[in-house]
């Protein structure tokens, strides 16, 4: 891929890492266009190449900052066969609900092979959606009560309620660096530990510090979702990778430290 005519299905040829990044803010604006068409690219090439070659792994950061793209939608129902998995990532249940409506939401849900989520923090309607997919299981309830039919006496009830696994005030409650991994066949989610990138010597050989966050210090729950997320995906098999991202403006006047991919 070093010439203006690079084909993005070179990425089945051999292991290789593309990286697409785009400043937010204004640039965002001026050239989110730009960062759309080159998804979609990315997918067309990827799919002229059939199902020979490696498995393609497309990392989209701040998905919803891409807005609404029929061909990525329709890639969640198609592209398993072709050796490629995406991996949108969110703030929240909300931004997909937004972009593509109820029921367009859940079918990114139905496509998915996995859903992975952190914390939610203060959104509630996010903490609902992963207590839902959660399932319910069974709570016996004992209470005691007066005897109508011997005074003096106590009668004893016992019953089974349903709960969901994971309520929703229990996902708030999650630790940093620790979420649930929802996978297709299984009713209930698997908690895990995702342990930062940075923490890994794995992936602390070859993973350099980020220059947009150079404050290790300052982690935002975007941040904690990525270390976490990154830490997970280096126990993948190995996969051509293609992260496209949205960035702050870099900021090089902070202490030393890692960060997430950005």
């Amino acid at each position: 891929m070093n010439t203006s005519r690079s084909d993005f299905g070179q990425l089945k040829d051999r292991l290789t890492t593309v990286f697409l990044i785009l400043p937010g803010g204004t640039e965002l604006d001026n050239h989110g266009v730009w960062l759309r068409v080159c998804v979609v690219s990315a997918l067309n090439a990827l799919y002229r190449r059939g199902a020979e070659g490696m498995s393609c792994l497309m990392m989209l950061s701040e998905f919803a900052q891409l807005g609404k793209v029929a061909p990525i939608r329709a890639a969640f129902g198609q592209a398993r066969k072709y050796k490629i998995r995406c991996w949108p990532v969110l703030q929240n249940w909300s931004q997909l609900i937004d972009i593509y409506g109820p029921h367009g939401a859940w079918t990114f849900i139905a496509n998915s092979g996995c859903v992975m989520g952190f914390n939610p923090g203060n959104d509630t309607e996010t903490a609902e959606f992963f207590s839902t997919l959660s399932d319910e299981h069974g709570e016996i309830n004992v209470s005691a009560s007066p005897d109508p039919l011997a005074p003096g006496d106590v009668r004893i009830n016992i019953n089974e309620q349903r709960e969901p696994v994971w309520t929703p005030g229990e996902t708030r409650q999650l630790p940093d660096f620790h979420g649930l991994v929802f996978k297709s066949g299984f009713s209930q989610p698997q908690p895990v530990c995702c342990a930062p990138y940075w923490t890994s010597r794995a992936c602390r050989r070859v993973a350099r510090p980020d220059p947009y966050h150079l404050d290790g210090r300052r982690m935002t729950l975007r941040r904690k979702l990525f270390a976490g997320a990154l830490g997970l995906a280096g126990m993948m098999i190995p996969t051509a990778w293609l992260f496209v991202s949205v960035a702050p403006t870099p900021s090089f006047n902070a202490g030393p430290g890692r960060g997430w991919f950005a």
